[in-house]
């Protein structure tokens, strides 16, 4: 190798090792760190970092090395990012946006026809389905104060599915627009779990070392194994990817202004499975909890946004930590916003990560039971008996319109 190659190289590992260990250090003298992760601009406002897939991509090992060390930062702290780069065309995320307004745009009769279940079920949920948090209730009372004022539409995929029986029982509006999103959307998390994965391995002081001494041979090797889905994807026929379709519906309109102020369009919760792939739309109102205060996060239209959700946290081990958010109502506008979520195979017994140093090196903290048993009864706390529904047929709530009565229907949600 002529000398000045080989000083060059001989820099650029140095650079690798001294940003190794740069990051290496923070994550293990910082604790919780919730305000290493991203910067609030101005009071009340949270800027996640951003992670960009394709300068990952197709940068250097340099550069491939400091953008999985961002990732571990975000992930660590409030572990909640931007994630640019993404390669998800914005014709399609439009179409997704348009198929999803037509369909809540139908009366409630034709939506009821794809109810399938209760609360976590596919298909289509009514407004009063759920309930993530009891914060919207009117204090002393069990009466609703706009709490969790959201109805959505919930499709699932694994590989166990046949893409084209599914197609025929998904209503008009979404016939080869969800299941063509549905696609890309499993093609990203591989590539997201793939920066994630070697995240996890610059966790294991090693690494640097070898990094240091072998360079782009040993980085190869990194990036050649993915610890997340080996471990996740056990049994993929039992793999669950589902995208919810929000609709929060308008509320600039009969209510008064005391109740629209400071209510919840759904309530604190944290996502209950991996990472949550987030296209938040136009409308303001998603917020993340960050060192204890509540903070809005501004939706960028060339960026999804990406919480990490309870599973992926107990994997970790808590190195990673789940996000808390909430929808508020800083806007009453309606709102439309499409996650897909990621989780592991059901059955899936959680445990810490094989091959990721960070997550064996102490007790694991969690309860080790399936994944299954712990999305199940998730959802049933969320759940509760819908008495709203009887008088709320008679509304214009539904499709885009506003509520005309008064809030007088009381929820059992014991």
């Amino acid at each position: 190798m002529p000398l000045v190659l080989g000083l060059r190289y001989f820099r650029q590992l140095s650079f690798v090792a001294a940003l190794f260990y740069t990051g290496w250090l923070f994550h293990h003298t910082s604790g919780n760190g919730m305000a290493a992760g991203a910067t609030n601009t101005s009071e009340g406002t949270f800027e996640p970092l951003e992670i960009n897939l394709k300068a990952f991509e197709e940068g250097s090992m340099v550069n491939k090395i400091k953008i999985a060390l961002k990732f571990n930062e975000a992930a660590s702290s409030s572990g909640s990012f931007y994630l640019t780069g993404h390669g998800i065309s914005q014709k399609q995320i439009d179409g997704m946006y348009n198929a999803t307004t037509t369909f809540f745009d139908q009366p409630l009769d034709y939506k009821l026809g794809f109810r399938v279940g209760e609360f976590g079920s596919e298909g289509y949920h009514e407004y009063g389905s759920e309930t993530q948090s009891k914060t919207g209730l009117v204090k002393g009372s069990k009466k609703l104060d706009l709490a969790d004022m959201v109805e959505n539409f919930l499709y699932g995929y694994n590989e166990a599915n046949d893409r084209a029986a599914k197609e025929e029982d998904l209503p008009d509006e979404f016939k080869k627009v969800l299941n063509d999103y549905s696609e890309v959307m499993q093609a990203l998390q591989g590539k997201v779990h793939k920066i994630a994965s070697l995240a996890l391995q610059l966790t294991d002081p090693e690494t640097a070392m070898n990094l240091t001494q072998r360079g782009e041979a040993a980085l190869k090797e990194l990036m050649s194994v993915n610890l997340i889905d080996a471990f996740w994807n056990r049994n993929s026929k039992t793999n669950f990817h589902a995208i919810r379709l929000n609709h929060y519906f308008d509320i600039s309109s009969g209510y008064d202004d005391e109740t629209v102020k400071g209510a919840l369009r759904i309530g604190e919760h944290k996502d209950y499975n991996g990472f949550t792939i987030l296209s938040a739309g136009k409308v303001s109102g998603l917020q993340v909890k960050n060192e204890g205060k509540w903070l809005d996060v501004a939706a960028r239209p060339d960026a999804f946004i990406v919480n990490t959700g309870e599973l992926m946290s107990q994997t970790t081990n808590g190195y990673w930590k789940a996000t808390p958010h909430r929808v508020a109502a800083t806007s009453t506008k309606r709102r439309i916003s499409i996650p897909y979520f990621t989780s592991p195979s059901r059955d899936l017994v959680i445990g810490p990560i094989p091959g990721c140093y960070i997550c064996n090196l102490g007790d694991f903290q969690y309860k080790r039971q399936t994944s299954g048993e712990h999305m199940m009864k998730i959802v049933q706390k969320a759940r509760r008996k819908n008495k709203l529904m009887p008088k709320l047929k008679k509304t214009e709530l539904y499709g885009g319109g506003t509520r005309k009565d008064e809030t007088e229907n009381s929820l059992d949600l014991a």
